[in-house]
């Protein structure tokens, strides 16, 4: 470590950044972020008909994992 860097130190400038960071983070994402991936916020239901203009595969129940 650099002359005049504790580790108390630099644990103090760490936690300091990464609080700053999501400070910055919480600003930007007022809808209170989401989860893996996610565009957060709040998802728009999904109806029978939205499903089905989807054109999701017809299931034949055979064949393995995808």
């Amino acid at each position: 470590m650099a002359p005049g860097l504790s580790v108390a130190r630099v644990q103090a400038m760490i936690a300091k950044s990464v609080a700053a960071a999501l400070a910055a983070y919480q600003a930007a994402n007022p809808g209170g972020g989401g989860g893996a991936g996610g565009a957060g916020g709040n998802p728009k239901p999904c109806s029978y008909k939205d499903f089905m203009n989807c054109k999701p595969h017809n299931f034949a129940g055979n064949g393995g994992v995808v």
